[in-house]
């Protein structure tokens, strides 16, 4: 990367910092679980190629998600106003849900596969980091231009997270299970 392509990617970051859209949160929200896609990639993470795959799949989906929603109909809508055509949001984009669907990421699969096959799905996930990253720059190029394009946060106070918490924390003053026959 030369010194000019540098200092502007550096003035891009800058700019980015300043989106005062509704919908930064969940902006910068994305941009977090694609770091951590990112870091399944990372020599410094991860020695042994491919072993973290699935969770790289499955942060890169949760990007997705966080910027439009769970519903592949409205990733499908807000990628044709982001000016992606239909080929490339249903070859680049959407198999990445798909995927994270159906190939053992987020529900169990009682087969194995192939090796070539996944071999297959780890090349795709090379090509996904760097096209998620491109639609990521579009959406912050967009909110920093004042484009407020996503749908803001739900912010109804809800969480059932806290209420899941609250019930492990009694689930733990039960007995562990034993290893014992009856």
């Amino acid at each position: 990367m030369d010194e000019q392509r540098r200092a502007a990617r550096v003035n891009q970051a800058i700019d980015f910092t300043q989106i005062t859209a509704a919908s930064e949160e969940r902006y910068l929200l994305a941009c977090i679980y694609y770091q951590q896609a990112l870091r399944m990639e990372s020599p410094h993470e991860c020695t042994i190629p491919a072993l973290h795959i699935s969770e790289l799949i499955l942060n890169l989906a949760k990007c997705l998600e966080m910027l439009f929603g769970s519903s592949r109909d409205k990733v499908r809508e807000t990628c044709r106003l982001l000016g992606y055509t239909d080929e490339e949001i249903e070859t680049q984009i959407v198999p990445i849900l798909v995927i994270r669907s159906n190939f053992d990421i987020a529900h169990p699969v009682g087969t194995r596969m192939l090796y070539e096959y996944i071999e297959t799905v780890h090349q795709y996930a090379g090509r996904s980091l760097y096209n998620v990253r491109a639609l990521l720059i579009r959406v912050g190029t967009l909110l920093s231009d004042g484009k407020d394009i996503l749908a803001p946060l739900d912010s109804d106070g809800k969480d059932d997270r806290i209420k899941l918490c609250e019930r492990l924390r009694e689930h733990m003053t039960k007995p562990m299970l034993t290893e014992d026959l009856l």
